[in-house]
């Protein structure tokens, strides 16, 4: 049974789901998880088009943070911490392409460490994840070699395998995050509480199928096409089940790794 994991580093809801497939997989070892990325805020700019500043955009997402929270299984989230950290809220490209080129490196469990270790830093430590030493120590954690991990962020072609992520993920109809798309027959959308989610697998493994009706759970369907950055926006509100902002087509890669670049230039380490 193969699950592709769609999610972004920014997503507290994200945080909530990741240790419950990885009970999942340990339960089903027949169960293989393939990452996918999806970009919530692919660009520096993109909170203050979302929410119209950046204070207003963080106090939303905060909001969504605390939501999380209650529903994490440890209480991870730390809210209140973040509100008082003073650097921009992050933007999803440099998490992205740092799990992207773990993944170049190590296989989707290189990606699937790099992404949780990603997560605990911006949710539970309240680190900036946008600060390239920032993404360096999470490299160098969770055991990727440190110069190959550079040369393959700073890579266009990793920006590429995010972008194809991005487009598979319209593709097949995903406009949220967390979600979770198995065989390519059934979804799973939001965090599913631990034992929800091992009933909806343990009747896909004995039966094939969902028997048991469950919100946020249903079979594929085709999809309607919309542009990236609806997604995202459509995205970050999904708690409150709305959508703001505009339809904007989304960046390409190569704007992304220029972004991250510019970031990355501003920072005191120096790579070079």
């Amino acid at each position: 049974m193969q699950v592709e994991f769609f999610h972004d580093v920014l997503c507290a809801w994200c945080y909530c789901l990741s240790p419950r497939v990885r009970h999942i997989v340990e339960k089903y070892p027949g169960v293989e998880v393939v990452h996918r990325c999806f970009a919530l805020a692919p660009t520096p700019d993109s909170i203050v088009e979302i929410f119209g500043s950046r204070e207003a955009g963080k106090r939303e997402i905060l909001s969504h943070w605390r939501a999380a929270n209650v529903n994490d299984d440890m209480h991870r989230i730390n809210a209140d911490l973040m509100a008082m950290r003073d650097f921009e809220y992050p933007y999803s490209m440099p998490g992205l392409l740092a799990c992207k080129a773990a993944e170049l490196q190590g296989g989707q469990k290189a990606h699937w460490d790099m992404f949780d270790r990603v997560q605990r830093a911006h949710l539970t430590e309240c680190r900036n994840i946008a600060d390239w030493a920032v993404l360096l120590d999470c490299a160098s954690e969770v055991g990727l070699n440190v110069d190959r991990f550079t040369l393959d962020v700073n890579n266009p072609s990793t920006a590429r395998a995010v972008e194809a992520d991005i487009k598979l993920a319209g593709e097949l109809g995903v406009y949220a995050v967390p979600t979770l798309i198995i065989d390519r027959k059934w979804v799973v959308e939001g965090a599913l509480q631990r034992f929800t989610l091992e009933m909806v697998f343990e009747q896909l493994v004995e039966t094939g199928s969902v028997l048991t009706p469950v919100h946020g759970v249903r079979r594929l369907r085709p999809a309607v096409p919309r542009s990236c950055r609806r997604r995202a926006t459509a995205v970050y509100a999904r708690d409150g089940f709305r959508t703001v902002g505009r339809d904007r087509q989304c960046a390409d890669p190569g704007a992304w790794c220029k972004a991250f670049k510019t970031s990355r230039s501003e920072n005191s380490l120096d790579m070079d």
